[in-house]
């Protein structure tokens, strides 16, 4: 049911852009936002596929929830392929539309999860991984865009990074330690993802938002250099 939905929903999305903006614009939309939406639904099948401990973990309404803001990023891309960040008019608005209600979902499937008593294996990691891509799929916009400097899409690979380095010390048989600072780790993602939502919104230029983004970038990737000198212990 829900393939069948996202199926539909994009379809006449790509309608709408098509029509409202022109076909060029629809099929840019449907080849970035679509081929996007492929590649999430194959890690969220394979993310399954390694939580799954004794049996197949179940997905939940929380589950749900990331899964739609994993499309909605998708979107975002789609968005910002079809009519892109310094357009005018309404649909300026799309791509912050996307990326701002993909951002706000995050509070959302926490929530539904802690209080329906339903966290799971494959929702931590299903959220994790939306997380990383959507600053990934932001970091790739606004340096596009001409929003940011280039140096900025090493916020957008930090995680990446990271997961890499880690699995460099397994295969050398180097211990790996525990994150414990989460709230902190969770702070300057929120503030980073806040920016840039503001840099993707048609009413800031690049003068406001290239300071503005490599300031808090700053921060973003000290974190991720402190995690990593933590976790080699």
């Amino acid at each position: 049911m829900g393939l069948y939905t996202g199926i539909v929903g994009f379809a006449l999305a790509t309608a709408a852009v098509a029509v409202f903006r022109d076909p060029a614009a629809g099929a840019r939309f449907l080849v970035v936002g679509g081929s996007g939406t492929l590649a999430f639904g194959a890690i969220a099948v394979l993310l399954r596929q390694q939580t799954a401990s004794g049996g197949t973990q179940p997905v939940t309404l929380a589950t749900w929830v990331t899964l739609c803001r994993g499309v909605l990023v998708c979107v975002f891309g789609g968005f910002v392929a079809a009519v892109g960040l310094s357009t005018t008019g309404p649909a300026a608005w799309l791509p912050g539309l996307a990326f701002g209600v993909a951002a706000v979902l995050d509070r959302v499937d926490g929530w539904l999860a802690r209080t329906r008593d339903a966290e799971t294996a494959l929702g931590e990691r299903l959220d994790i991984e939306t997380d990383a891509i959507l600053v990934f799929a932001g970091a790739v916009a606004v340096v596009a865009e001409g929003l940011a400097p280039v140096a900025f899409l090493a916020a957008g690979v930090a995680r990446y990074l990271f997961i890499l380095g880690h699995r460099l010390r397994r295969y050398r048989g180097q211990a790996v330690g525990d994150e414990h600072r989460r709230q902190l780790n969770r702070l300057v993602y929120v503030v980073l993802t806040v920016a840039i939502w503001v840099a993707v919104l048609p009413v800031t230029a690049a003068t406001t938002t290239r300071p503005l983004l490599v300031l808090v970038a700053v921060p973003f990737l000290l974190n991720f250099l402190r995690s990593w000198l933590a976790t080699r212990h």
